[in-house]
Formats: C-alpha cells, structure tokens, sequence
C-alpha cells in the first residue's frame, strides 16, 4: 500500500546506503532493481520470489514440460 512513499524515497536517496534503507520498505515486491551511485557501485536486486522445488526433478526436468495433475509439483 505504500509503494509510491517507497519510490519517493527511492529517487530522493542520496546515497546507495539511503537507497538500500528505501528498498527495504519491500513496497514494491515484483520489479528488477538496478541503481548506480557517484563512488562507482552497482546494486542489482531481484524482487522476485524464487520457487522452491524442494529436491524433485532434475533441471532439465524443471526447462520442460512438467506435469499439471498433481499438487505435487505447484
């Protein structure tokens, strides 16, 4: 509900420790982040929520078609 107030912060932050304290509001969840900063540093955050397979199937089981019958695999 307060993503806006966290862009805000975002683009008024003086500094990447200023922009690392607006990101962690976590108001704005489902977007890649990429800032840079005047001391030559680069933060690149994924927003993303990462499944958790939980040691079932390989990774190229994972690239193909998995099936869609069973909870066993959502």
């Amino acid at each position: 509900p307060n993503a806006v107030s966290q862009w805000w912060a975002m683009g008024n932050a003086k500094s990447m420790d200023e922009f690392k304290d607006a990101m962690r509001l976590l108001q704005v969840p489902m977007f890649y982040t990429i800032a840079t900063s005047r001391e030559d540093k680069i933060l690149y955050n994924f927003n993303g929520w990462v499944p958790d397979h939980k040691g079932k199937g390989t990774l190229s089981f994972w690239k193909g078609v998995v099936p869609g019958n069973t909870s066993e695999y959502m």
